[in-house]
């Protein structure tokens, strides 16, 4: 080979690797694909695969001049109209309660036609928006013709959904129950559901991670304490199939709290309802959202206000520490040179500093005003729990504008 192609492969990989390609510049022990987690070694300054990004919304209770209307109908669509656009997430789902159908309970058109054209008029298909059945939407509705005949993923003539993505080498496995009968304010999770969320659940048990999808939680209203076992258990509790089947995590709305808990091999999550207008939502109406992250075998999540609060940053590299659950048990763990990855959302480019147990801010790079890269060498602390701080110097909304994990170092 002359000097001149030497030169000019050298030059290729240089660029390569300044592109962040996996596998550049890899210290870590890892599998074969880049750098993969082997699911006992953490990785060390291995450029992050592509992502997978989602989002959940829930309890929107569309309705304009009912009892509890809020107001919020210009601003839901603006919202939705963001996500789409500038979040820009592989698909959104939605948990329940889409329309209000109350004052007095049962299923009303006019509330129906608020949620349905709402959403089409958001920009959302079947292809990138999914919908589950809320208690609003069964009131006084036990065929679920109101859901069947006006949400989005009920225009198939199914209650129930389940639908893969592929990121890099990894499958992840989605699947939205039912958890809603007519009349009912708690959820049954009946044996038809069971069955089907059961065979779902076989199928995807070889995936990289499951996340399960229905309305109502464990959580009991109004708190993220309790345990009301006598509703779901063929989900929760020892035993359940979220516990079986080592889901990676339960998702579910109804509660109208941001509420987290591990247990049963799962972690389980409730989101703030988005535009109910009561406890701490915002006066603008902007909303709550939960976005979500999968990258390479890592997991994170975070709940942010939707528009008018600046970027929303994650940190999606390593893992949090409180979600290391069974089918991702080590993300968390971190040695030596690492490479610290965050994602931000925003209408305008941000500007990501990341510190390391409240040190030396470490400004992040970016190749396109979206996942922003920083390298801190966990050689240089004690072995044990670290916090890691990414914040947007632009952004001085802290529920947006910065993220903040725990991980442990060797």
């Amino acid at each position: 080979m002359s000097i001149e192609k030497k030169q000019l492969s050298v030059l290729f990989v240089i660029i390569m690797c300044a592109g962040y390609l996996p596998g550049c510049g890899s210290s870590g022990s890892g599998s074969g694909d880049g750098g993969v987690p082997d699911g006992s070694s953490p990785d060390s300054g291995v450029q992050p695969a592509q992502s997978l990004v989602w989002v959940q919304v829930t309890d929107d209770h569309q309705s304009r001049g009912s009892c509890n209307d809020k107001g919020h109908f210009a601003a839901w669509l603006s919202a939705l109209t963001y996500i789409r656009t500038v979040i820009n997430p592989d698909f959104v789902v939605n948990t329940g309660d889409l329309a209000d159908n109350e004052c007095p309970q049962g299923q009303k058109q006019a509330d129906w036609d608020d949620y349905h054209n709402g959403v089409v008029d958001a920009g959302y298909t079947s292809a990138n928006y999914y919908d589950l059945v809320g208690n609003h939407d069964a009131h006084e509705d036990p065929s679920f013709s109101g859901f069947l005949n006006n949400s989005i993923s009920g225009a198939d003539g199914q209650t129930m959904h389940a639908w893969t993505r592929q990121s890099g080498p990894f499958t992840y496995a989605f699947i939205a129950t039912l958890t809603s009968t007519s009349g009912e304010v708690g959820g049954y999770f009946l044996q038809p559901a069971y069955n089907w969320t059961k065979s779902q659940l076989e199928a995807a048990n070889n995936d990289t991670g499951i996340f399960v999808f229905a309305h109502h939680a464990n959580f009991e209203l109004f708190s993220c304490i309790s345990h009301p076992l006598d509703v779901d258990t063929g989900l929760f509790v020892t035993g359940g199939l979220l516990d079986t089947y080592r889901v990676t995590s339960f998702v579910g709305g109804h509660v109208h709290r941001d509420c987290e808990k591990s247990e049963w091999n799962s972690y389980t999550i409730t989101t703030y309802n988005e535009y109910l207008g009561e406890e701490n939502s915002p006066p603008d109406h902007s909303g709550r959202m939960r976005i979500f992250v999968l990258t390479r075998n890592i997991w994170a999540n975070r709940p942010k206000y939707v528009v008018d609060h600046g970027s929303q940053v994650i940190i999606t590299f390593p893992q949090d520490q409180r979600l290391a659950v069974p089918r991702s048990p080590n993300g968390h763990e971190v040695t030596g040179k690492t490479t610290i990855t965050a994602m931000a959302f925003g209408s305008t480019p941000a500007n990501l500093q990341m510190a390391v147990d409240n040190g030396t801010p470490i400004a992040m790079t970016s190749v396109d005003n979206r996942t922003y890269f920083a390298q801190f060498d966990f050689g240089t602390v004690a072995a044990g729990t670290h916090t890691i701080l990414v914040n947007d110097l632009n952004n001085t909304d802290t529920t947006n504008g910065q993220d903040t994990i725990t991980v442990v170092s060797h």
